[in-house]
């Protein structure tokens, strides 16, 4: 469960940056609570990404951050798509385990 709300909430701020890069300039700024809650939020998510392995790293910002699906990101790191499988796998297993503690409290 602790997994899937991490999976979410990379995806989630990876939507947002893309709505963001297409909503006019004109519109009204977010509310200053709920961008610093998003600046948290990815924060955390950025520095759990930042203790994974490079090869689960990349993995993971080429899927989550940049929209590639297993087989792409086989094909960008030259990897069996098996192997791409696993790294994404083990990293958002240990991004769940970083940000467990924050999550269960959060939904408490």
């Amino acid at each position: 469960m602790t997994h899937r709300r991490a999976v979410d909430l990379i995806r989630r701020e990876e939507a947002r940056r893309r709505r963001e890069s297409r909503a006019p300039a004109d519109r009204d700024g977010p509310d200053l609570a709920e961008t610093v809650a998003r600046s948290d939020a990815t924060g955390r998510v950025r520095d759990a990404l930042a203790t994974l392995p490079e090869a689960q790293r990349r993995a993971l910002e080429l899927a989550y951050f940049h929209g590639h699906t297993y087989r792409q990101v086989a094909t960008v790191l030259q990897i069996p798509e098996g192997t791409a499988k696993s790294r994404l796998r083990l990293g958002l297993q240990r991004i769940a385990e970083i940000l467990r503690p924050e999550l269960s409290e959060k939904w408490a």
